[in-house]
């Protein structure tokens, strides 16, 4: 009996069919690289071959090195730095053809060095984003920054290099609306950081208060 049980599993195991690569890469989590591929739009990205080392999970190059796109894979990290991008439109529809469920495994994102000019309430279909690079883009809104506050695992983000720097309080602003980052532009959030911050939120408050007590002059 224990002879034959033998027997037949022997020959199911040799008879099943192996495992192809792309299924063997859907088990698996890769980061993807789209850096540096001169993408304007981010449905053109679909275009376009991951610099990743296991960039096959993503595309089959055949002889002529064209790029066929295959299946969407698990991805953690997603780059798309150094590109020409300049609005969010087909971003969430992009991701749904890159990757496996971005809502649930995408915790990278690398959005550094495009010409973004708004922070997309379209991030907030990303819960699990643990760290957004968006230093050296166009923003120049600090209030753009509360879109991002819904984000409760958000730990690390990089706004530098875009025209809010350059605001009044830019870095205080930050750590009062999204408490739980843990750095700021690559530098840690430290507790004299949150002191100052807590300072300067009751300095604006007050000086919300005045401004509102101000008589309004009227012209008759």
């Amino acid at each position: 009996m224990a002879a034959a049980v033998a027997k037949r599993r022997k020959e199911q195991s040799e008879t099943k069919e192996p495992t192809s690569l792309l299924d063997s890469h859907k088990e698996i989590i890769y980061p993807l690289d789209y850096s540096f591929k001169a993408v304007s739009v981010f449905s053109d990205i679909l275009k376009e071959k991951s610099r990743s080392r296991d960039s096959k999970a993503v595309y089959d190059l055949a002889d002529d090195d064209e790029a066929s796109p295959l299946e969407a894979v698990k991805a953690t990290a997603l780059r798309v730095n150094n590109n020409m991008l300049a609005s969010w439109e087909g971003f969430i529809e992009t991701l749904d053809q890159m990757i496996i469920e971005p809502h649930q495994h995408l915790q990278w994102l690398d959005l550094s060095f495009n010409d973004l000019k708004t922070i997309d309430e379209a991030l907030l279909q990303l819960p699990n984003l643990t760290m957004i690079y968006l230093h050296g883009n166009n923003i120049k809104r600090l209030k753009e920054v509360d879109k991002l506050v819904a984000l409760t695992r958000l730990k690390s983000l990089s706004l530098h290099g875009n025209p809010i720097e350059s605001v009044s309080g830019y870095r205080q602003y930050i750590v009062t609306h999204i408490p739980q980052l843990q750095t700021v532009d690559f530098s840690g959030v430290t507790k004299a950081d949150r002191k100052v911050s807590d300072v300067w939120v009751k300095m604006m408050i007050g000086k919300d208060s005045k401004e509102t007590k101000k008589p309004k002059m009227t012209m008759e």
